[in-house]
């Protein structure tokens, strides 16, 4: 029974002390601090990050994923916006980009980038940056007609491709100022082939 009675007032004193642990006491004008035991008033460390291991879940916000490219649209439209983006890309100078963008048998035809880069660059000097597309222009030749005697005219698909005219501002008064392409549709998207 004393045991049992000593237990409680320990566990009350524990108890006691870990409460009030807390707190801090208010002392009055000439009272001194005493050190209380168990009621240490230590403080606490900052958190620290710990080391996620690879493969397990952080509570950080995942990285957004770059989206794939929106492809350009079917039909006329598409066919036109190609073209934009291919004229677009000679004007910045981009003529990688536009290079990827000629259909396979047209790139033969300039044989290398290098020869491209160079007859590009001379062409864009004189015409500038400002020009007009129209897709299907009415009173001209047909896709057919267009392909006659090409080296590529059995590599499009002459029902669904589109043409496109390409008329440069600076260049208004000159035979070399306006260009007509073969847009061509195919598995992984549009091609260009440029007839005049």
């Amino acid at each position: 029974m004393r045991r049992l009675v000593i237990a409680a007032i320990a566990a009350a004193l524990i108890f006691a002390g870990c409460s009030t642990a807390g707190s801090s006491p208010t002392l009055a004008p000439n009272q001194t601090p005493t050190s209380t035991v168990g009621a240490a008033t230590t403080t606490a460390p900052a958190p620290t990050a710990t080391p996620t291991p690879e493969g397990s879940p952080s509570s950080s916000p995942a990285p957004t994923i770059a989206s794939t490219p929106t492809p350009y649209p079917t039909g006329a439209p598409g066919a036109e916006a190609f073209v934009k983006a291919y004229e677009n890309a000679l004007i910045a100078g981009d003529y990688t980009t536009a290079w990827s963008m000629l259909a396979p048998a047209a790139t033969s035809a300039w044989g290398t980038l290098s020869k491209y880069t160079g007859d590009r660059t001379a062409f864009m000097a004189s015409a500038g940056k400002v020009y007009t597309t129209v897709a299907n222009p009415p009173a001209t030749l047909s896709i057919t007609e267009w392909l006659k005697g090409t080296p590529f005219v059995g590599s499009v698909d002459k029902a669904k491709a589109v043409l496109v005219q390409v008329n440069w501002a600076a260049l208004a008064k000159n035979n070399a100022g306006w260009e007509m392409w073969v847009v061509n549709p195919t598995a992984t998207g549009w091609e260009l082939y440029e007839v005049r």
